[in-house]
């Protein structure tokens, strides 16, 4: 990670991406973005991009899509991706979703969700855990799953830190302590190696299911 990085991405949007980048090859073929907004992955992918969200974009490509019904007939897709959509959705609706996600995919196929927990309010509805991930997860028939925390109480606490630096008034004041803190960060993250210990702290979760 890079302090560019730092200063323009959370270490949770930063861990999401670079899992994305680590399955790449694996996501290919006909691919579904489903919340894609404005398409942000599609240069980590090769296959061919099929955009969906709630909010239609012309200008990016992205035609209208809910996660709960999707319009595309069974075993459409080789992969599928959902990162950081299935917070939005209502809890009642969660196992609904992800079998809709399921439904269109192929058999052998990938899928990639990701979700927050520990993290700023933003419109969402739901927040689920690891233990809650794996229990619907565990209702669906697929053949491989992979449920992975995102960070730990470090990490949590570094966002959250960020988050209020970004918020101040003062330019010169919030680029001080910017600076300050993500130097601090990663040095202890070089000397302790914190951003890699597990803790019960997460920021969100990383899931991936092979139909």
């Amino acid at each position: 990670m890079t302090f560019f990085e730092y200063c323009h991405k959370s270490y949770h949007r930063i861990t999401v991406e670079q899992r994305l980048r680590q399955y790449a090859t694996l996501i290919s073929g006909e691919i579904l973005d489903v919340g894609s907004k404005n398409r942000r992955y599609d240069a980590l992918f090769s296959g061919r991009i099929t955009a969906v969200d709630l909010v239609p974009d012309a200008a990016h490509g992205v035609t209208y899509g809910d996660i709960t019904a999707l319009p595309f007939e069974a075993e459409s897709f080789d992969s599928v991706l959902a990162v950081e959509v299935l917070e939005y959705i209502r809890a009642g609706d969660f196992g609904r979703a992800i079998g809709e996600v399921l439904r269109v995919l192929k058999k052998g196929g990938y899928c990639f969700f990701s979700v927050p927990f520990l993290y700023a309010e933003h419109g969402d509805r739901i927040r689920p855990t690891l233990n809650y991930m794996r229990e619907i997860l565990g209702d669906q028939q697929v053949s491989e799953v992979s449920v992975v925390k995102i960070g730990n109480g470090y990490t949590v606490c570094w966002d959250i830190s960020r988050r209020k630096i970004l918020r101040l008034n003062t330019a010169f004041l919030k680029k001080v302590l910017l600076t300050l803190g993500i130097v601090c960060f990663r040095l202890g993250a070089r000397l302790f190696r914190w951003d890699e210990l597990e803790d019960d702290c997460y920021s969100g979760l990383c899931i991936t299911v092979r139909k």
